[in-house]
Formats: C-alpha cells, structure tokens, sequence
C-alpha cells in the first residue's frame, strides 16, 4: 500500500516564537518631539531596566517616573506593552497630562479615529 505525502501535515522545526514588541517612545511635555523606536526584546528583564535605557536614549537622566499609554493608563510591567504602541515617558518629578502630549502622536491619534469613522460609515 502506497502512502500519499503530498497531503502530510507541514511540520515546522525550531523555536517558534513571536517576535518582541516594538514600541515608540515620546517625551511628555516636549510638543515637537518626533519619538525614538525600541525593540522590547529579552535583553530587558524588568520595567526598570526598560526604564533607565529609556532615559538614557531620550535624554530623561537621571531616569523617567514611568511610562504610559496615549490614554494615560500607567505601564506596570513589560507584559501589559503591545506591539506597535505608542508610549510616553514622563520624567521624574513631573507628571503625566493630556495636554503634555507630542503633536506627532496627536496627528497618529486624529488620523487613526478618522480611519475608523470611515470604517464605521
């Protein structure tokens, strides 16, 4: 009896992971600030080390307060980042405010609610 391997399962080999989300990081406060890109790859076991890299990219020495979504929710650990997210770093001392926001995000925002007006017509 002949066997047919054109109809066997594709078998995958090796490490199959996602790869690490790539974020854009603003600073909170500067308006024209264009946003530096990180890969939050395994090199960053905690928020703090992704936090004191941050800094040091950015500018923010001696470190930043915290980083946050575009709707100020507080990022508490490396899990709650998605991939293609935008995020703003509010310095230490400072605090984080709607209208601290960059115009490049913004601009992303008001063109991105506009796309899903469009959808939903």
């Amino acid at each position: 009896m002949a066997l047919n391997f054109n109809k066997a399962p594709v078998q995958k080999f090796g490490l199959q992971t996602k790869p690490p989300p790539k974020v854009m990081v603003f600073k909170c406060g500067d308006k024209h600030d264009r946003g530096k890109e990180f890969l939050i790859n395994k090199n960053f076991r905690t928020l703090d080390q992704l936090h004191q890299k941050v800094a040091q990219q950015i500018g923010f020495m001696p470190s930043i307060r915290g980083l946050y979504t575009t709707d100020g929710r507080v990022i508490r650990g490396l899990d709650e980042i998605e991939d293609r997210s935008m995020l703003l770093a509010v310095r230490q001392g400072e605090t984080f405010s709607q209208e601290r926001i960059p115009n490049a995000v913004l601009a992303a925002l008001q063109s991105s609610t506009e796309g899903e007006a469009d959808v939903l017509k």
